[in-house]
């Protein structure tokens, strides 16, 4: 039985920029790079309280409306709809701009906008019905849709802060571990 001689390794793809550094796995990425660590935690908990905030603003709609189940559609989906027309531009805006100045103030707008619509539900009683006090249900619309804007600009700077945070070579594991801050937040 003849016995073959290992193998060579194929030739690299002439087309696959060679990396001076092998690839880290995303878990080493978080250890190793305060930074992102940061980045990383800092979209952890504000993705999982956006996606609480839809949750109770649908139910609020609900309540407010006597169960209209379309106007409660109508509140999530508008919040949506500025990525649609601002994303771009946010992309653009996350080039040009210093990525922290802007997370620090639409961070800002989100957390004053949120301040004024918590008194308004405070200030309003639940259980009565009707509902009673200053609230009414154009200003769940009105909420989400400046929470809408503010994010439709905050998601891309968010995404492009993960480059300032890492090294070329550790990038890859870094933007697929933030990729699963998404999903995972909705659970």
């Amino acid at each position: 039985m003849a016995t073959q001689a290992p193998r060579e390794p194929a030739s690299p793809d002439p087309s696959r920029p060679a990396t001076s550094q092998p690839r880290q796995s995303s878990l080493t990425t978080l250890k190793s790079y305060k930074d992102f660590r940061l980045v990383w935690a800092g979209n952890f908990i504000a993705l999982g309280g956006q996606w609480i905030q839809m949750f109770s603003i649908g139910w609020l709609v609900l309540l407010l409306t006597d169960g209209n189940a379309v106007l409660t559609g109508t509140v999530i989906a508008i919040r949506a709809l500025p990525i649609l027309f601002i994303g771009p531009w946010a992309g653009v805006l996350a080039d040009r701009v210093d990525r922290r100045k802007v997370v620090m103030a639409t961070q800002a707008v989100m957390a004053v906008a949120a301040c004024l619509f918590a008194l308004l539900v405070v200030a309003s009683d639940l259980e009565a019905d009707p509902v009673t006090g200053p609230l009414r249900p154009w200003h769940p619309f009105l909420y989400m849709i400046i929470s809408g804007i503010a994010h439709s600009i905050i998601q891309p700077v968010r995404q492009a802060m993960i480059a300032n945070t890492v090294p070329r070579h550790a990038l890859t594991s870094a933007l697929a571990l933030n990729g699963m801050v998404y999903p995972s937040t909705r659970i």
